[in-house]
């Protein structure tokens, strides 16, 4: 199969970007690919990619030329915000090629592109037909006009139908699905599939003692929990270690000066994650918005590491109370200390059925070839249709 994909890089590597990068790799080992890339950009280059994004047609005209020379059987579309516009999908429909989009977030349905603003959930675009509500609330960088603009751009490609002319989107969980059909965006559900992330069986013959810590990977900003997070172990003597960078790291570092328990380890690369996350007792995912999918969760699975998690949207799908993790009630620091509480006083036998569970839920659900085995189908199916 020859398979042309597309992604606008962030300013910052995002775990978008990681998933895109390992996804092109696991289908270039039975398939012809190519990628196209392009990255947003700073200053007035960043301004003029933003103004030209409704209708980019100096971008749409480079990849084109690239799909018709490489002759594709399909084209898979991953992020288009902002420095290539949503034209794109309408030129290549115009070619006649079969066209698949994932949605790694929920930007098409309003500016906030993760349903929260100011660490709450924010659903009002979901119901409006122009995101009026997210330009007054100014959920896109705390800006009427970048607000405006953007659902301005997405508003103008409903109203063009560009976004029906995707013959297939990928949602990362049911819960994802639900949220995109019952918004204003009119997708027939039968567009939509789903397939969750994944991530590669780790070695796990390598030998880490668990210790009694908990920690957190991630960004540290409102919408995931960072100060339910930090209040939470304020407030007893469990110990924590925080791996990340974002917009809250002065918080951070003022509850570690503050607090012996809380331990700031900054950004970190992989393989040492890869170590951190054996020796923790549990992974900690706070998340009081919807994420799309909880890749944090999975990889800790992986590694024979249970999760203690927020219950909010998707993380519900991936993580069952008291089966294969533990679940807290969203954004309630009193919930979150009880659970690690409950978690502190099981029996190692008790959390060794947890961790084993997860284990398993990975290896059923969540590699790496059982992700290629989903998409490799979704190709197929689509390119079989008449």
């Amino acid at each position: 199969m020859r398979i042309f994909i597309i992604h606008n890089q962030y300013q910052q590597r995002g775990g978008e970007d990681a998933v895109v990068e390992q996804e092109v790799d696991l289908l270039k080992r039975k398939n012809e690919v190519q990628l196209f890339t392009t990255k947003n950009h700073k200053g007035i280059k960043g301004a003029i990619q933003t103004l030209l994004s409704p209708y980019n047609y100096f971008i749409s005209k480079k990849i084109i030329k690239k799909i018709v020379k490489f002759n594709p059987d399909i084209v898979h579309i991953h992020n288009l915000h902002y420095s290539i516009g949503p034209l794109i999908v309408r030129k290549i429909n115009k070619l006649g090629v079969p066209m698949v989009m994932t949605l790694h977030n929920y930007r098409l349905i309003c500016p906030s592109a993760t349903l929260s603003n100011n660490g709450k959930l924010y659903l009002k675009s979901l119901e409006e037909n122009f995101p009026w509500s997210a330009v007054l609330d100014r959920v896109h960088n705390s800006s009427y006009f970048k607000t405006f603009y953007l659902g301005f751009t997405y508003w103008l490609h409903k109203k063009l139908n560009t976004w029906n002319k995707v013959d297939r989107y990928i949602v990362l969980s049911d819960f994802a699905k639900k949220i995109i059909t019952d918004s204003t965006l009119n997708i027939s559900d039968k567009k939509i599939v789903v397939k969750p992330n994944s991530t590669f069986i780790p070695d796990n013959n390598v030998n880490y003692q668990s210790q009694h810590h908990f920690l957190y990977i991630g960004r540290l900003s409102t919408e995931k929990g960072i100060e339910v997070l930090l209040e939470a172990f304020s407030g007893t003597s469990f110990k924590l270690k925080i791996a990340g960078d974002g917009p809250l790291k002065k918080l951070v570092l003022n509850y570690t000066a503050k607090y012996s328990n809380i331990e700031y380890l900054g950004p970190m690369l992989f393989s040492d994650l890869d170590k951190e996350i054996r020796l923790s007792s549990a992974v900690i995912v706070p998340s009081v918005c919807y994420e799309t999918f909880g890749l944090t969760i999975i990889e800790a699975f992986a590694r024979h590491t249970s999760t203690i998690v927020s219950d909010i949207g998707t993380f519900k799908e991936i993580v069952h109370n008291d089966f294969n993790g533990l679940c807290f009630k969203t954004g309630d620091k009193n919930d979150l200390i009880n659970k690690l509480k409950t978690w502190s006083e099981l029996s190692e036998e008790q959390k060794s059925r947890i961790r084993v569970q997860g284990f398993n839920d990975f290896m059923q659900k969540y590699t790496y070839e059982s992700g290629l085995e989903r998409l490799t189908e979704i190709y197929q199916k689509l390119l079989k249709q008449p």
